[in-house]
């Protein structure tokens, strides 16, 4: 979070911890959405592997990788799916 070196910010001890606060709060998600790029990446490139490669060998590792990437993808989607209605819940209470 940017603001959070901002001088006028740091200056204001009851915003700048609401900040800290609000960042703490948002940093699980940022994890996961994170990873979850990640393991898309991974994905993309085993397909690529899978498309071009003849080694055997290389082939079967891709298959692994794509395997791994699709079940991380299916995980961590459930894993933001669920930060997210925490967050929500979080957030209509505070309001």
């Amino acid at each position: 979070m940017e603001n959070l070196t901002i001088p006028e910010v740091v200056s204001d001890i009851t915003q700048y911890k609401k900040l800290i606060l609000e960042q703490s709060n948002l940093e699980p998600i940022y994890k996961a959405y994170t990873a979850f790029r990640k393991a898309e990446e991974s994905e993309k490139d085993a397909l690529q592997i899978l498309e071009t490669e003849k080694d055997k060998d290389l082939l079967e590792m891709a298959k692994e990788e794509l395997a791994t990437a699709k079940e991380d993808q299916e995980r961590l989607t459930k894993e933001i799916q669920l930060l997210l209605l925490r967050r929500m819940k979080m957030m209509t209470r505070i309001s």
